[in-house]
């Protein structure tokens, strides 16, 4: 993947987002929670699991069963344009 030099600050700040994705699914996955658990423990680990470009919680979206987080480097897209947020699949 090339990464103009605009853009690699984005680039990396994406990778750790997505890295701390994984983390929570491998924590999620290891305690065995139920779907209506997830978006709590999610807030509780808000200091490590958090989206930085918000410094929020990392979300759930129960009825697709993803984690996910909202870019804002994608504010030219249309709001219900479902490219603006980052997603990952948990297999419950």
């Amino acid at each position: 993947m090339k990464v103009s030099a605009n853009h690699s600050g984005r680039y990396r700040t994406h990778s750790a987002r997505i890295g701390k994705m994984v983390k929570a699914k491998a924590m999620i996955k290891d305690n065995n929670f139920e779907p209506h658990e997830i978006q709590s423990f999610l807030e509780t680990q808000s200091d490590s699991l958090y989206n930085p470009y918000t410094e929020k919680a990392i979300q759930w979206n129960p009825e697709k069963s993803v984690l996910y987080f909202e870019s804002p480097y994608n504010d030219d897209l249309e709001s219900d344009d479902e490219s603006k947020f980052t997603e990952m699949k948990l297999n419950l």
